[in-house]
């Protein structure tokens, strides 16, 4: 993976972050520590904003209590999406195990393997990318959808269903040239090359639509 993949690591023992300096070290990603989520918060938004956090992937690791009395720090939309891995004692913080996927979370048990731990941050790194790699084409595809009419948008829907010409001709009460005419924007709009392209745009639009409503994630238990 190309870039500076970094590992934040907050509020945490000092024996995690000698472990992951020594991971990074062979791994190649860096290893950035926070006293706090308030500080780590400051600097996210801070090059977030100035562009300057680089093409490499992130996650952070964290005590699973941190997160417990930090949860509307992690909540918060430019937090969310980083992969984070909890480490703790699941007895003492069952309240947050069952929310980890909606924040992108995987949970280690304590005392904790240092390679359980390399692994949980390898995974943190490949979901991150495929987060970004997804916001990415999510973006392309509302910028794709936007240009649509709303009789185009009709259209679309209509195709994408299998729907003939002459039945959304009937359906819409429009010509059949029209049809054609209004088919023929969308293709180019969307970018679809055949049928198929379009339907598949037109699932991916809905999916998008519908995980922008529910705000579903992936996350585990190691």
């Amino acid at each position: 993976m190309e870039g500076n993949n970094i590992v934040f690591v907050i509020d945490e023992d000092p024996a995690i972050y000698k472990a992951l300096r020594r991971i990074g070290k062979e791994a190649g990603f860096s290893v950035v520590a926070f006293d706090g989520s308030r500080e780590f918060f400051s600097w996210l938004e801070a090059n977030e904003s100035c562009g300057e956090r680089g093409e490499g992937a992130m996650c952070i690791v964290l005590a699973a209590k941190t997160l417990v009395a930090g949860l509307d720090w992690y909540a918060n939309d430019l937090i969310r999406s980083i992969p984070k891995i909890c480490i703790g004692i699941p007895e003492e913080v069952k309240s947050i195990i069952e929310m980890l996927t909606v924040l992108e979370g995987q949970f280690i048990r304590w005392p904790f393997r240092v390679e359980n731990l390399k692994d949980a941050v390898t995974m943190g790194f490949v979901r991150y990318a495929a987060i970004i790699r997804d916001a990415r084409a999510s973006l392309q595809i509302s910028a794709d959808m936007s240009s649509l009419s709303r009789r185009e948008n009709e259209v679309f829907g209509l195709v994408a269903q299998g729907r003939t010409n002459q039945e959304i001709s009937d359906l819409l009460g429009i010509s059949i040239k029209t049809v054609k005419a209004h088919r023929s924007k969308v293709m180019k709009k969307t970018k679809s090359k055949t049928i198929p392209d379009l339907v598949r745009n037109y699932e991916k639009r809905e999916l998008m639509l519908g995980q922008k409503k529910s705000g579903s994630s992936s996350g585990g238990v190691v």
